[in-house]
């Protein structure tokens, strides 16, 4: 089943080493892609799937896959890479690299503590937005009700710091999650 599927069906993650060993697993997963020079470029709740013992994701879907090395990863006015995963890089026209991932982890890591998108899955809403603030617009007050961020509310900040429109206010790197 998909990352989604098991959101869907379980609701948002409630049980943190649960949640901790899924992250971590999907991180190793990214890291090891980065280590071979290739960015995923499409990371979401369907493209990870779940063992059905439900103890280890995956990443099934790897059609955007890319080495980190092409001249250029994301143009203004192309098609968005993932219709369920837009990125500043796609919106903007910035130039890729590994921390494009980093943005669809942590978006992923919201998804799984507040079972829904951190941002608008409309992109005509999602542009409207962008147009307005010059910025992703990021849906805090769900995340607020997340049920393990009651006992973890550094979570908040490491997941907001990720999904920082601009790559240079995220994370520096894949290392830098865990």
């Amino acid at each position: 089943m998909t990352l989604g599927d098991y959101i869907q069906r379980n609701g948002p993650y409630r049980k943190a080493p649960l949640f901790r060993s899924h992250c971590l697993q999907l991180i190793d997963a990214v890291e090891h892609l980065h280590m071979n020079s290739i960015v995923h470029r499409g990371i979401s709740t369907t493209s990870v799937n779940i063992e059905l013992d439900e103890t280890k994701p995956f990443i099934a879907e790897c059609s955007a896959l890319r080495d980190i090395r092409e001249a250029s990863l994301t143009a203004i006015g192309l098609p968005q890479l993932c219709e369920m995963c837009p990125t500043p890089e796609d919106a903007f026209g910035i130039e890729a690299d590994e921390r494009m991932d980093l943005f669809l982890l942590c978006a992923l890591f919201y998804e799984m503590l507040a079972n829904r998108s951190p941002y608008p899955r409309d992109k005509r809403k999602l542009f409207a937005e962008l147009e307005k603030h010059g910025d992703f617009p990021i849906a805090s007050e769900h995340l607020k009700k997340a049920p393990l961020l009651k006992d973890y509310p550094v979570l908040k900040d490491f997941i907001f710091k990720g999904l920082r429109s601009d790559p240079d206010l995220r994370q520096p790197n894949i290392k830098e999650l865990k």
